[in-house]
């Protein structure tokens, strides 16, 4: 699932171009941590400006399984 997929299609369900952008942006910002059977990383990583956007959706937001259904 890619994220920038997802808002083409969650806005041909009825999310504002508004919403859909903000989302977008909330992706794009978020920091990660790495989580292993050895445990949580303490530092973090993200985007930085001119990064490769890999695909895939973020582990544990609560909007993948209905962005799925939407999708198949």
């Amino acid at each position: 699932m890619l994220p920038s997929f997802n808002s083409i299609i969650s806005m041909k369900y009825g999310m504002t171009k508004t919403a859909a952008r903000c989302r977008a942006a909330t992706v794009a910002a978020f920091k990660r941590n790495i989580r292993t059977a050895a445990g949580t990383s303490k530092g973090t990583y993200q985007y930085e400006s001119g990064d490769v956007q890999l695909g895939g959706e973020i582990q544990g937001k609560p909007d993948n399984m209905q962005l799925w259904a939407m999708e198949s």
